[in-house]
This record gives structure tokens, C-alpha cells and sequence, in this order.
């Protein structure tokens, strides 16, 4: 199983939370990335957003594989997301 890493691209679903973890809103693509971070790009129609492994969402993933759930802290308050693959 692949795990996320930079360089990795990735598909994470919002999720209520970690102990429920049903879908919460679209999926976010993105790209790993050790600059760059915040950055929006697009590819085939699908929009990449870039994430670097010091961002919560990227320090939260990273090492995580496909199906694995994670929790983050936010300004926004407590989010969680599935991975739901990494390629």
C-alpha cells in the first residue's frame, strides 16, 4: 500500500469525524508538495490544491495510506478526512 509522501497525489474526503466517518461535502484532490503550498492547480478539469507537509492538513496525512482516517485542529475548529487514495 502506498503511502502519502511528497510527491504523492492524493484524493481525502471531508468526513464528520473520526469516530464517523460519512462523507462531509466534496472530495479535495491535491499534490504534496515541499513548496508551494496553497497553490490551485488544474489538470484534466479537476482542480489540485497543494499541500505542504507543515500544513495541518498535510502534516496530518503524511505517512497515512488509502481508507485511513485523520483528525486535524484548525482555526476553524477540529476537521477529519479519509484518504481515499494516493498515487
Amino acid at each position: 500500500m502506498a503511502a502519502v509522501a511528497a510527491g504523492a497525489v492524493v484524493r481525502i474526503q471531508p468526513v464528520a469525524s473520526e469516530d464517523a466517518p460519512r462523507a462531509k461535502g466534496p472530495a479535495l484532490h491535491a499534490l504534496v508538495a515541499v513548496r508551494g503550498g496553497g497553490t490551485s492547480i488544474e489538470v484534466d478539469g479537476i482542480a489540485y490544491s497543494v499541500f505542504t507537509p507543515t500544513s495541518p492538513i498535510g502534516e496530518a496525512i503524511l505517512g497515512g495510506g488509502a481508507g485511513e482516517v485523520v483528525a486535524i485542529e484548525s482555526k476553524g475548529g477540529a476537521r477529519a478526512y479519509r484518504i481515499e487514495s494516493v498515487g
